[in-house]
C-alpha cells in the first residue's frame, strides 16, 4: 500500500498579516476566536464565523463578532456583524451555527444576534465574494410576532433545502419548557413559509420523497428532524423524530400555539427510551429525547444513520456452537436502564432486535 505524502501545514490569518499576527501572538489568541464549523465552497473558499472577547488587537480593533471568507491563495476579508446587519444592536455571530451556501454558491447564510439579549437576531444572506449583504429578515417567534430567541447552546445551524429554500431553528419566546420553531423562507428571506413545530437545537436534513414509499404529497424533498415536546406543564413528554412536509400543513397540537399551521407530519417515531426524571401520573408516556444534532441521509439504502442521548452500544458477543451469546458489564451507574439486544445478521438470517429489558441499578 502507497501512503500519500502529507501536505504541508499551512497558516493563514484572516485580520491582519502573518508577520503582525505572530508579533503579537498572544493577544490575538486570547481575544479573536473561530467558534462555528468551517464551511467550504467547490472552489476552496473557506467560510466561517468568529466571536471577539474583550477587544481584539489593531487592525481587528473591535469588540464585534464576524463571519470570514478565506480563498485558496490566501486571500482573507471579513464583516463585522452590526455593519452586516445594518444594525447597532447587533454584536454577535451564532456560537455552534455553521454559515450555509446556497446551491449556486453565490449566497452564504448566516445568523447574527444581540450581544445582550438572546431574542434579538437576523439570518443574512451575504454575497460570497463580497461578504456584503444581499438579504436580511428579523427572527420571529410565529406563534406571537414576538422575538425569538437565538442561543448560544443550540446547535441550529442554517440549511438550504433542494429547491433553494432556506431553514433554521429557532428558541420560541415565550419558550414553554425549551421549545422553539424550524423557520422557512424562501432564498431571499422575502416569504415565510410554514415552520416545523420544533426547532432551535437541530439542523434538519434533507429526505427525497422517493425514500418514502407512502408519501404521496406535493413535496420532492422531506426533511428529517428532531422533534421533541417536553415534559413540562404544556408539554407532553413525548419525545420524537420526524419527517416533515415542508410544503404542507396542520394545525399545531402543543398548547401554546393557538391554532398555529406548521409542516405536516409524515412519519414519527417516539424515542425508545422511559424518561425515568418525569415519568409520572402526569406524564405517563414520558420518554427520552432523541438527543441529535443533525443526521446524515443515505438514500442508496433508504436510511437515516442519526445519535441518540442515553442509548449507547455496551459490547458485542459471538455466538457458541449452541447458538447462543452472552455478555455481561459491571460499569452501569445506579438507575433504571433500558437494554436491547441487536443481531446483525448473517447470509442465513435476518437481523433482530430484541424487546426492552428494563435493568434496574440500586
Amino acid at each position: 500500500m502507497t501512503i500519500p505524502t502529507p501536505l504541508v501545514t499551512v497558516q493563514q490569518v484572516f485580520y491582519t498579516s502573518l508577520a503582525n499576527y505572530q508579533a503579537n501572538a498572544a493577544a490575538y489568541n486570547s481575544s479573536v476566536f473561530i467558534n462555528t464549523p468551517i464551511t467550504t465552497d467547490t472552489n476552496g473558499n473557506v467560510f466561517f464565523g468568529f466571536r471577539v472577547q474583550g477587544t481584539a488587537p489593531a487592525p481587528l480593533s473591535t469588540t464585534q463578532s464576524g463571519f470570514a471568507r478565506i480563498d485558496p491563495s490566501g486571500n482573507a476579508t471579513y464583516v463585522l456583524v452590526n455593519a452586516a446587519a445594518n444594525d447597532a444592536n447587533i454584536g454577535r455571530d451564532s456560537h455552534n451555527s455553521a454559515p450555509a451556501l446556497s446551491n449556486d454558491q453565490s449566497t452564504l447564510y448566516v445568523v447574527v444576534k444581540s450581544a445582550s439579549t438572546q431574542a434579538y437576531g437576523y439570518l443574512l444572506g451575504l454575497n460570497s465574494t463580497t461578504l456584503a449583504t444581499k438579504f436580511k429578515v428579523f427572527l420571529k417567534d410565529p406563534r406571537n410576532n414576538n422575538n425569538a430567541s437565538i442561543l448560544d447552546d443550540a446547535t441550529s445551524s442554517p440549511m438550504v433545502g433542494p429547491d433553494g429554500d432556506v431553514y433554521f431553528g429557532v428558541m420560541g419566546n415565550p419558550f414553554n419548557g425549551s421549545r422553539g420553531f424550524l423557520l422557512h423562507f424562501n432564498s431571499d428571506l422575502s416569504a415565510q413559509k410554514p415552520p416545523g413545530g420544533f426547532g432551535w437545537d437541530y439542523t434538519a436534513a434533507v429526505v427525497p420523497a422517493s425514500m418514502v414509499p407512502s408519501y404521496t404529497g406535493p413535496s420532492s424533498y422531506l426533511l428529517f428532524t428532531k422533534y421533541n415536546n417536553y415534559a413540562t406543564g404544556d408539554g407532553d413528554g413525548v419525545n420524537r423524530i420526524a419527517v416533515l412536509d415542508p410544503n404542507a400543513t396542520e394545525v399545531d397540537a402543543h398548547t401554546s400555539s393557538n391554532g398555529l399551521l406548521i409542516m405536516r407530519e409524515v412519519l414519527t417515531v417516539i424515542g425508545p427510551t422511559v424518561d425515568d426524571d418525569h415519568f409520572s401520573p402526569t406524564f405517563p408516556l414520558a420518554v427520552r429525547e432523541w438527543c441529535i444534532n443533525t443526521a446524515a441521509v443515505n438514500p442508496a439504502t433508504n436510511s437515516v444513520f442519526t445519535p441518540k442521548d442515553g442509548n449507547r452500544t455496551l459490547g458485542s458477543s459471538t455466538l457458541n456452537t449452541s447458538g447462543q451469546a452472552t455478555f455481561s458489564v459491571s460499569n452501569l451507574n445506579k438507575s433504571n436502564h433500558s437494554i436491547t439486544a441487536v443481531y446483525g445478521g448473517s447470509t442465513n438470517f435476518l437481523t433482530s432486535t430484541s424487546p426492552v429489558l428494563t435493568q434496574t441499578v440500586n
